[in-house]
């Protein structure tokens, strides 16, 4: 319906419009502590809403409801309106609070207690489970709103870890996709605690990183704002030390103040190149790359041609 999911004000609180469908137990004589339904009345609370505490609560998910009421009992869909506005849940065990409610149909349970189609397990409403209280389908772990889950507490799909409300990942408490670490939010993490991609450490906001705490990207050090860096606290980018400002890196094992992008990358490749012959050739024609003395450059043609000889 259009209007299910729109926010209005109900005595200053935000609630959901609905109506919403929902899942709620009571006992034998239809009643839940001690407030008598029936089926097919729409039933108004007259105060404001406050969870546990004042309303009529229910469930999202019909496995929900064990959680929250012991058997033996009743199992019923129900229909709500000026449902009390909430950001999240995981999985099955989480209940909402709503101002009006009415019971729609009862659920035809097992023996035990799955009202969905092939399950081996306990309290499902979903098909092909062997685990519990799931109500997606092919789930052998407990309290799966998805699909395919072998974990527990998962909203996503294909779900080896807990509480993933993202799919496929073999972490915890995962909502991006292809996550095996913890708390992800980001896809394809190994790490931890990552809202960025393609992180193997933890506490990321950018990608391809390694180290911790990085908001750039394949960072391999530690709380760095910058790209590429190896050192620690940096907020510049390519930088191996500590708290730096400023783009640096090593030219001839030289710290170079020039920045990349002012390197004559050209001059470079034809020393590299010219230093694949074991014959000497004019060094003083490299001698604009920063850093190059005729010294260093013979140094380094000495140094390639040993490690050819030493890999060939």
């Amino acid at each position: 319906m259009s209007n299910e999911r729109e926010v209005i004000d109900r005595m200053g609180q935000r609630v959901l419009r609905g109506p919403l469908i929902g899942y709620k137990a009571t006992d034998n004589e239809m009643k839940c502590r001690g407030y008598q339904f029936s089926e097919g009345k729409i039933f108004e609370h007259d105060g404001k809403l406050e969870h546990c505490e004042s309303g009529f609560h229910y469930c999202p998910e019909m496995p929900g409801v064990w959680d929250y009421y012991c058997m033996p009992c009743r199992v019923w869909k129900v229909r709500v309106w000026e449902v009390l506005e909430h950001t999240s849940y995981t999985g099955t065990s989480f209940k909402c609070v709503a101002a009006k409610i009415e019971f729609v149909e009862e659920i035809v349970l097992d023996g035990d207690h799955n009202s969905g189609h092939r399950n081996s397990g306990h309290c499902n409403s979903g098909d092909h489970n062997s685990g519990r209280r799931n109500s997606g389908d092919h789930n052998s772990g407990y309290g799966n709103s998805g699909d395919h889950n072998s974990g527990c507490r998962n909203s996503g799909d294909h779900n080896s870890g807990y509480g993933n409300s993202g799919d496929r990942n073999s972490g915890h408490c995962n909502s991006g996709d292809h996550n095996s670490g913890y708390r992800n939010s980001g896809d394809r993490n190994s790490g931890h605690c990552n809202s960025g991609d393609h992180n193997s450490g933890c506490r990321n906001s950018g990608d391809h990183n390694s180290g911790y705490g990085n908001s750039g990207d394949r960072n391999s050090g530690y709380c760095n704002s910058g790209d590429h860096n190896s050192g620690y606290y940096n907020i510049t980018n390519r930088s191996t030390g500590l708290f730096n400002t400023k783009e640096s890196f090593h030219i001839f094992n030289v710290t170079s103040k020039i920045a990349w992008e002012d390197v004559d990358h050209n001059l470079c490749y034809e020393f590299y190149k010219a230093c694949k012959s074991d014959a000497p050739f004019d060094y003083a024609a490299y001698l604009a790359i920063p850093n190059a003395t005729i010294a260093r450059l013979k140094a380094y043609h000495k140094a390639a041609i040993a490690y050819r000889k030493e890999n060939d």
